[in-house]
């Protein structure tokens, strides 16, 4: 999955100050090497929020997301199975 939109407002040296900071603190023994790197944990976060935001219909943004359709899975099925690739 690609990094969340939000993560390209970051600049190229803000992005690698990031992993320099993480790799010192692998160093001093801080953090270990086997920990996710700073795009993976923005990643990890964003999928997160995402959670959040579609499980609580009260949270601040859900009213942004798109109204959810209720198909039954045989009837999704099918509309996939008569699409064709071009």
């Amino acid at each position: 999955m690609p990094p969340p939109h939000w993560w390209g407002f970051a600049t190229s040296a803000d992005k690698k100050r990031l992993e320099a900071f993480l790799r010192r603190g692998v160093r001093l023994n801080l953090y270990s090497a086997l920990d996710p790197s700073v795009s993976q944990r923005v990643q990890d976060t964003d999928d997160e929020l995402f959670s959040a935001v579609t499980a609580n219909s009260h949270h601040v943004l859900h009213h942004m997301l798109p109204d959810r359709t209720s198909r039954p899975y045989t009837q999704l099925r099918a509309e996939l199975a008569d699409m064709t690739v071009h």
